[in-house]
């Protein structure tokens, strides 16, 4: 027998409330309305328990510096740049131990011996080469590192980890519906079906913006009160910054993105995925349409969403259309990520504490006791991670 409690208030019904679970949903519905989305979700989806979480991250050891000032033939010393000078670590008692640089433009090879502050201690004309005159912006190249036989181990030379941190957005998306409206006939079917679809593909839209759009990322109190904290979540435009973003002066070439690619990919030997909009897809397959081809279909099933692929000297990019980036300004937009995706961003869905911030419909959210009108909510709470974000480019004024 069912229990009798009398009036129905607001309190039984949020007691009654059934959440039910849209993950799989998002990741299926309109994938091409959200396409980085739809591939994380199923594919790099871990559970975050903190709405602000971190890691520690490094990059790999660099290889090229730049010579700051003219070195005459046979000088004896060469300045570099502080950051350039800290790629080399040699005693200053330790003559049996040399770095070997390539200037690029001379092909001589110099020995570095030692280095104070971004002055190094040089050789010039070794590995049975010529010395020559160095100029101000030449580029040199760090190889291998030499050692007499009789050496020590080298000064130990480790990249400084850094501290990375991101944060849990709360994205949510309400609607109201009369009953009446509900009970009416519709060319869509049931009103409030229909409803339920358009806010879920607007909440993965929602998603969408922010992944690529926001900012470093945000924990703000907005009433300065200290009780509710307004997070934003780590958006690709707020931590691609400085060589990586890359002005195509509204006239992008292939070989202004075969060199922004080469730039990005001094370290990554893989392949790419490249979010770009509708003009950017519009100008690479006006390039050479026998250089467009369909994605492989094991990726294009992996990660949910219909890719191109464009083959270039630094690996298969693989296009996603972003219809996201539109207007006079985003529309010029595209963004460059390594692959596999999934092992450079990350959703992190909040999930702790008997809490999930994976998406979910909660039917029946009421501010009163209105038995005429249903209002439900979608709400998905999570963030993005990202790694190694000097392998990522970001396109503009590409026009």
């Amino acid at each position: 027998m069912p229990t009798i409690v009398g009036l129905r208030t607001v309190d039984t019904i949020l007691g009654d409330q059934i959440k039910v679970a849209m993950d799989e949903a998002m990741q299926l519905i309109l994938p091409e309305a959200a396409p980085m989305i739809t591939a994380l979700m199923k594919t790099s989806k871990r559970s975050v328990p903190n709405t602000t979480f971190k890691h520690m991250e490094e990059e790999p050891f660099p290889r090229s510096i730049t010579f700051t000032a003219a070195v005459a033939v046979a000088g004896v010393s060469a300045t570099v740049s502080t950051t350039h000078g800290s790629y080399f670590a040699i005693a200053a008692t330790d003559t049996n131990i040399a770095i070997p640089v390539l200037v690029t433009r001379t092909h001589e090879v110099i020995i570095v011996t030692g280095e104070t502050t971004g002055t190094l201690t040089i050789v010039k004309g070794r590995g049975g080469t010529t010395d020559q005159a160095i100029l101000s912006g030449d580029e040199g190249l760090i190889l291998a590192t030499a050692g007499r036989e009789d050496s020590s181990a080298p000064e130990p030379l480790s990249i400084k980890k850094v501290l990375k941190t991101f944060y849990c957005q709360m994205f949510r998306d309400a609607f109201e519906i009369s009953k009446t409206a509900v009970g009416t006939e519709m060319y869509h079917g049931n009103d409030r079906t229909y409803q339920q679809r358009m806010k879920l593909i607007k909440q993965k839209m929602d998603m969408e913006y922010a992944l690529l759009l926001n900012g470093s990322g945000e924990n703000y109190d907005i009433d300065a009160d200290g009780v509710g904290k307004m997070r934003f979540a780590t958006g690709a435009l707020g931590v691609i910054t400085g060589t990586n973003v890359v002005d195509c002066g509204n006239n992008m070439t292939r070989p202004m993105l075969w060199d922004a690619l080469a730039r990005a990919g001094e370290y990554h030997f893989g392949d790419w995925w490249c979010a770009g909009s509708p003009l950017f897809h519009r100008i690479v397959n006006g390039w050479a349409h026998d250089a467009i081809r369909p994605a492989n279909p094991v990726l294009t099933k992996k990660y949910g969403v219909n890719l191109q692929a464009l083959e270039t000297p630094e690996g298969t990019l693989n296009l996603a259309k972003e219809k996201i980036l539109k207007g006079n300004i985003l529309k010029k937009y595209a963004f460059i990520f390594p692959m596999p995706v999934e092992d450079f961003i990350r959703w992190r869905p909040f999930v702790g504490g008997g809490e999930d911030g994976n998406t979910k419909l909660y039917p029946d959210i009421k501010k009163d006791n209105n038995p005429q009108i249903y209002k439900d909510e979608y709400m998905t709470h999570g963030g993005f991670q990202f790694y190694q974000v000097s392998k990522m480019l970001i396109l503009k004024n590409i026009g």
